[in-house]
C-alpha cells in the first residue's frame, strides 16, 4: 500500500454550514480546529458571556487528499459552566 501523506485541505463546519469566523473558532496549519473560551474583559474567570453560543455545536470536518476526501464524524460541543453553593 502506498502511503497517501497527509491530507491537501481540511475544510470544518459546524451545525451542517459554514465555520463562523470568531475569535473563539481558530483554524491551525495542521487542519485541526481550536476552540477557546476567553476570560472576561474584567479579566475573572468567567467566560465571555457570547463565547457559549459561538462554541457550542455539532463540528464536522472533510479531509481533502491524493486519494480523495474523508468525511469525519461530527463531534458535538457544550461548554460547562461553575456551579457555586452558597451555604
Amino acid at each position: 500500500m502506498a502511503a497517501t501523506g497527509p491530507p491537501t485541505s481540511v475544510t470544518w463546519s459546524k451545525d451542517g454550514g459554514a465555520l463562523p469566523e470568531h475569535k473563539h473558532l481558530r483554524l491551525l496549519p495542521n487542519g485541526s480546529l481550536w476552540l477557546s473560551q476567553l476570560p472576561t474583559v474584567d479579566g475573572t474567570d468567567e467566560a465571555d458571556p457570547g463565547a457559549s453560543e459561538v462554541i457550542e455545536g455539532s463540528y464536522s470536518c472533510l479531509a481533502h487528499g491524493p486519494l480523495g476526501v474523508m468525511a469525519s464524524q461530527a463531534a458535538v460541543v457544550k461548554l460547562a459552566s461553575k456551579c457555586y453553593i452558597w451555604g
